[in-house]
């Protein structure tokens, strides 16, 4: 009996050993934020020497015993220890807290996969919410301004590249902006659909192992936005955000435009030399005259006394018609943003539905614009291995643009400024007329009565016209993954855009617009008026249509063999088609019951008073259409050894029905290279002060492809009413074939540093890179017989270098207070290095506004004529050939070389300076950007800009004017007419 007991004994201790011993336990590792499943993470039986690191989906299976602990860790996350106190068939879901964000401690998305920046070779910037935040707007790109490393913006208006990133990598012909990536997918519709309340985190892809993977469209670069996502095992969460932007009514006296009354000195000099004569005496002449034009043509023909013209004028010396666009067209400009959000999960599901409603009153009067955003995200793990991901986002944008313009816009027949006095109303607040067509004196008495008012009135317009853009943009996308296994998986992703732009510019018929039309083909059967263009409104229509779909299939490798061997490798294919279609058309007689007249648009007729002679009305309609397809095959691959040694590479090769065929025939793919070493984690590292050390460099190519130049012959057709001759449609070819095109391509080798100190009091990095973009889109001189003067090639060259440096301390670190400091600086110059294309330079000067393609010279070069001073005369002094010159003709003929090459008009040198102060939950930073090495032309004062389109300049009252003056001002002596030459050549002085 105390045999078979001690047996019993024995044998239930072997087997609760055993039980012990054999327990695997599975379970998921995901982020507590954006429901991320984390591969990589480390999970250790605390106390022993198992361990193991989850797969691709964040996976993972450990042997461990009952009662013993796991340490789980994850770089840029706050390790967490479980207690296994049972044994359970459901798998373990393990959520980690993200951990106050390093500068090496954070996970980039590059569309196809998330990795930790810290095991990268190539560069990237990662932007999380926290810092979105800090900036308002209600634009996504528009909040990275100032605060993302190597991004530049251009506030210059129509800027060629509005957002670089490390400068350009084309000169114009083919796309200049960044490649936009929403989540998986490019995204080719308005930027502006996209709320950044709904985004989680951007990443910046910078050199080429980072954006070489997006192959022919990745040489701007390529900027990530990862979307907002629920989380698994969270419960419902609201959240409410809301933003209130307030910008102060613009004060336009800022602006040092030349005064109402210097301008009227002007007049008066001009009328005395006859300028205006050849248009007061043509009775046949319609053509606006100014108020102080009519007092003096008056005073001139003894219509009126001189005490009353001088009366009359000195009235107008005093008025400023600044102050009433000021009280009467401007505001101030309120922005209003709400946001909702619901957000959760469970252990196999998770959701997020948001909401959003943006308004913004803008500072022109008549002008507004709203955004109504709704979009949800679902995940759902339906068995074990098989997870979907569904969503999808709806956007209406609905704009007013109603104003008539503000201070600058509204100008006279030949784009003549509004004269400096103008009113727009009167004492009583009542709209006053003003002459920008026709004079006053023609519109007082054109029709004796009979055909419709003809006056403009800029305050009326406001309540007689109405244009309005509503724009619906729908995105779904769809997703399915598969694991294979623990390191393997597979998945097929697809979206589907669909962007519906329509815009409406309703003219009633009280418009000026409408009013012109109808008076302009006014025919008269004795004393009754006959209307050719109906009485009535017009309504101008516009509507385009985007769609575009993608289905991608990819397969994802990751995997830890040993501890000491990492290798994350992806490869898949896909396919792209973006169709954009568009028509415009004009209705006369509209009216608010949707009520239109046709009219003829074939025969010409004549015009009131023969103002145009004959003349056709204008409108009809146009359709435009074009479609794009790619195909392409991607892969890349990254290596570690023992976490210090990091080898990487990527290859894409794309075809496009926008490449020649022999181009898409050519097997030559876009690829990368990279390496990294972490120093610090050799043996011989002992620098304390430093525990973080990484060397990495990399090498690769991206693309560029053009949307307007296509492979193949295009043609465009016009309608019958564009060939009155005939009466036929005709066709015009708009793109001559050319089977070499290609893709542009951009080569960039990128070094970089990577290092933090002690506590990671200081983290940054530092990174030099060049560029060398060949085949890029430029005009190629052709032989005269072939027909066409020339043809876009793949025949320019651009090369480029700079650098980036990354700093940020934790200058204060307290339980209740923290200040941290970020600072950046980004360095870039390019130079255009081959240019076919030649073009005559003689005489060239250029304001560095949009890229100038010159060999050897920066593509936003200011180039001006050398300035020598005043003469005695008030002349101004130029060169020939080095020697002083008031030979205007020669002058504005100076070769290429003797001009003064001044530099580059887009900054070498820019970044940022930002503080962050926290005090408990209460959190202020300040932001400070700045711009170096860069040049601009100062505004000056042109006497042919003033005497032909009444633009004036502050620098009229500094001009020479007595002997002597010439050594206190470099503004030249008001000239006579006959000078005018001088003038062209003063405006574009060093």
């Amino acid at each position: 009996m105390k045999i078979t007991t001690a047996v019993l004994i024995t044998f239930f201790l072997i087997g609760h050993a055993m039980a012990q011993r054999n327990i695997r336990l599975s379970g998921t590792v995901s982020s507590r934020t954006g429901n991320r499943l984390l591969p990589g993470a480390t999970i250790t039986v605390k106390g022993t020497t198992f361990s193991t690191i989850t797969g691709a989906s964040g996976d993972f299976v450990i042997p461990v015993q009952q009662h013993q602990v796991l340490v789980v860790t994850h770089v840029g996350f706050i390790s967490r220890e479980i207690r296994v106190d049972s044994v359970s068939e459901t798998p373990l879901s393990v959520i980690l807290t993200e951990s106050v964000v390093e500068l090496n401690d954070v996970t980039v998305s590059t569309g196809y996969q998330e990795f930790d920046k810290k095991s990268a070779t190539g560069s990237y910037e990662q932007i999380d919410k926290a810092l979105l935040n800090r900036s308002t707007g209600t634009s996504i790109l528009s909040r990275l301004d100032g605060i993302a490393p190597s991004v530049f913006f251009d506030h210059r208006n129509n800027a060629d590249a509005p957002v670089q990133i490390r400068g350009i990598s084309t000169l114009g012909l083919a796309s200049t902006a960044p490649l936009i990536i929403l989540d998986h997918f490019p995204y080719e519709g308005d930027i502006n659909n996209i709320n950044p309340n709904d985004i989680e985190s951007i990443t910046i892809l910078k050199d080429a192992a980072a954006s070489a993977i997006w192959g022919a469209r990745a040489g701007n670069g390529v900027i990530v936005l990862t979307s907002k996502k629920g989380q698994l095992n969270q419960h419902s969460r609201l959240s409410f955000t809301t933003n209130l932007i307030y910008t102060a009514r613009p004060d336009l006296f800022t602006k040092k435009d030349m005064s109402p009354s210097e301008y009227i000195d002007v007049e008066q000099l001009l009328f005395k030399q006859g300028y205006y004569d050849g248009v007061i005496n043509d009775p046949y002449n319609y053509t606006p005259v100014s108020p102080v034009v009519q007092i003096l043509a008056k005073q001139q023909s003894g219509a009126i006394s001189d005490a009353d013209a001088n009366a009359q004028i000195n009235a107008l010396r005093k008025q400023d018609v600044r102050k009433d666009f000021e009280k009467y067209l401007y505001r101030p400009d309120v922005t209003r943003q709400y946001g909702l959000n619901l957000s959760g999960g469970g252990n196999n599901f998770t959701y997020l539905i948001s909401g959003g409603y943006d308004c913004n009153t803008a500072t022109l009067v008549g002008n507004r614009d709203d955004r109504i955003n709704v979009r949800s995200e679902n995940t759902l793990i339906p068995i074990k291995n098989l997870q979907l991901d569904f969503g999808a986002g709806y956007t209406r944008i609905n704009s007013y643009n109603n104003s008539p313009g503000g201070y600058g816009n509204i100008t006279v027949a030949g784009g003549r400024a509004l004269y400096p006095y103008s009113r727009l109303a009167d004492d009583f607040g009542n709209p006053l007329p003003v002459d920008i067509l026709y004079s006053s004196n023609f519109t007082d008495t054109a029709g004796g009565g009979i055909l419709l008012d003809w006056k403009y009135r800029p305050l009326d317009e406001l309540k007689n016209v109405t244009r309005n853009t509503v724009s619906d943009a729908l995105i779904a996308d769809l997703g399915i993954k598969f694991n294979l296994s623990r390191s393997l998986n597979a998945e097929v992703r697809y979206q589907y855009q669909n962007t519906q732009n329509n815009s409406s510019n309703i003219y009633n018929v009280n418009s000026f617009d409408a009013r012109n039309f109808i008076n302009e083909f006014t025919q008269f059967d004795g004393a009754i008026a006959k209307y050719i263009v109906p009485y009535g409104g017009i309504l101008d229509g516009a509507s385009s249509s985007l769609k575009g779909y993608a289905l991608r299939g990819q397969v994802n490798f990751n995997t830890v063999y040993h501890t000491r061997h990492a290798l994350n490798a992806i490869a898949g294919a896909e396919v792209r088609q973006t169709g954009i279609t568009g028509n415009n058309y004009r209705v006369y007689g509209y009216d608010d019951k949707l009520n239109n007249i046709n009219v003829d648009y074939v025969n010409a007729y004549p015009t009131f008073d023969n103002i145009f002679g004959d003349a056709y009305i204008p409108g009809g309609s146009t359709f435009s259409g074009t479609l794009e397809r790619y195909t392409s095959l991607y892969a890349n691959a990254d290596y570690t050894y023992n976490r210090k040694y990091t080898i990487s590479a990527s290859f894409r090769k794309d075809a496009s029905n926008l490449f020649g065929v022999n181009a898409n025939q050519k097997a030559i793919p876009l690829w990368s290279a990279g390496a990294a070493w972490n120093i610090s984690g050799e043996g011989f590292y002992h620098l304390k002060w430093l525990p973080f050390l990484k060397l990495r460099a990399t090498y690769g190519y991206g693309g560029n492809v053009s949307h307007t130049v296509a492979a193949l012959a295009t043609l465009r057709y016009n309608p019958a009413n564009y060939q009155p001759i005939t009466n036929l449609p005709f066709a015009v070819i708009s793109n001559y074939p050319n089977p070499d095109l290609q893709w542009e391509k951009v080569g960039t080798t990128n070094i970089g540093m990577d290092f933090g100190t002690q506590d990671d009091r200081i983290t940054g990095s530092i990174e030099y890179f060049q560029k060398n973009s060949t085949d890029l889109l430029g005009q190629k001189l052709l032989d005269p017989t072939l027909g066409i003067s020339y043809l876009f090639t793949n025949s320019a060259n651009l090369k480029g270098h700079g650098a980036d440096v990354m700093l940020r301390s934790k200058n204060t670190d307290t339980k209740n207070f923290k200040w941290e400091t970020s600072f950046y600086l980004s360095y870039i110059k390019n130079k255009v290095t081959r240019y076919l294309y030649n073009q005559f330079t003689d005489g060239l000067v250029s304001d560095g506004l949009t890229i100038t393609p010159l060999a050897g010279y920066e593509p936003y070069q200011i180039i001006s004529f050398k300035w020598g001073g005043l003469n005695t005369s008030g002349d101004p002094v130029g060169y020939i050939n080095g020697k002083p010159s008031t030979n205007y003709d020669s002058l504005v003929a100076t070769p290429l070389n003797d001009q003064s090459i001044d530099g580059s008009a887009v900054p070498h040198c820019f970044g940022a300076v930002r503080n962050s102060f926290t005090y408990k939950r209460l959190s202020v930073s300040v932001n400070i950007t700045y711009r170096l090495g860069y040049y601009f032309r100062k505004p000056a004062l042109n006497y042919y800009s003033l005497f032909n389109n009444g633009q004036g300049n502050i620098e009229y009252a500094q001009r020479w004017q007595h002997p002597g003056d010439e050594r206190k001002t470099n503004v030249p002596a008001l000239v006579t007419l006959i000078m005018i030459t001088a003038t062209s050549f003063t405006s574009m002085l060093k």
